[in-house]
């Protein structure tokens, strides 16, 4: 997957997000950099800029009509649809204000790779209830394929993921 590949080629992974806009701003990456100069502090939110960078950097539609907010994937529907169950590479909504990429199931519990998440590039385990799941519509095909034909059980093994929520 793209965004596993490039994480490891920065070497950005347990980097926190000051020393991760050194290398690359994902905000300016989508246009937005006068907008949004840095990927440090609270009111810049980088997850769906990540996800939405990974996205465009594989070839596929970035969410609009504003790509760095986590909520523009269900906004979307011309270019996004809605899944039911998780699928590897999905994106994942969590609540209206997070999204990571679907990477695997952990004690029944999706793992995130994720932008933003304790302001780092990781992955975190999150309560399935809290999760809605969106493909690009070129990627819908597959995922529809995937969900008759397998189930999401890739075992994460180590480093242990996070688990960020409460219940």
């Amino acid at each position: 997957h793209l965004s596993i590949r490039r994480q490891r080629q920065m070497c950005i992974r347990d980097r926190k997000e000051a020393e991760i806009s050194r290398t690359i701003n994902f905000h300016s990456e989508l246009g937005y950099g006068k907008q949004f100069t840095t990927l440090a502090g609270s009111s810049n939110a980088w997850c769906a800029s990540f996800v939405n960078w990974c996205l465009r950097t594989a070839g596929y539609a970035i969410s609009s009509p504003h790509p760095y907010r986590a909520r523009s994937f269900a906004a979307d529907t011309t270019r996004f649809s809605q899944i039911d169950e998780p699928v590897f590479g999905a994106v994942a909504l969590v609540g209206t204000s997070h999204v990571g990429f679907v990477y695997a199931m952990d004690r029944g519990r999706p793992v995130l790779l994720g932008g933003n998440q304790s302001d780092q590039i990781n992955f975190v385990r999150f309560n399935p209830a809290t999760l809605r799941y969106y493909v690009p519509k070129s990627y819908l095909p597959f995922a529809q394929k995937e969900l008759k034909e397998t189930k999401l059980c890739l075992l994460y093994t180590s480093p242990s993921p996070r688990d960020l929520s409460t219940s």
